[in-house]
């Protein structure tokens, strides 16, 4: 999977509040599985290193030095994170183009 294909199906997988957690990288919830950020990140990459590498700097790129991904995940509300992933997403297609 390349960095784009990642960061869409780690963003399915917490597109629904329900299935997206804090404080955590995974959990069940009521038969769900719960996934925060890097969690999801971590699901889809099977937590191949580089693949993960390459999907967690295109986020925290957005982010800047100082923040951190599982922070932002921590204290941010539901949709922000989902704004963090789109704005990954647009940023590393354009960088694909």
């Amino acid at each position: 999977m390349n960095t784009v294909e990642i960061l869409k199906a780690a963003r399915e997988l917490i597109a629904d509040e329900k299935n997206w957690l804090q404080g955590s990288l995974y959990d069940r919830r009521n038969g769900e599985d719960c996934y925060c950020a890097v969690g999801a990140l971590d699901v889809v990459t099977e937590m191949d290193g580089d693949a993960l590498d390459r999907a967690i700097e295109a986020i925290q790129e957005l982010l800047g030095a100082g923040n951190s991904i599982v922070n932002f995940n921590d204290t941010h509300a539901h949709s922000q994170v989902i704004d963090l992933f789109d704005s990954a997403i647009a940023r590393a297609e354009s960088e694909a183009a």
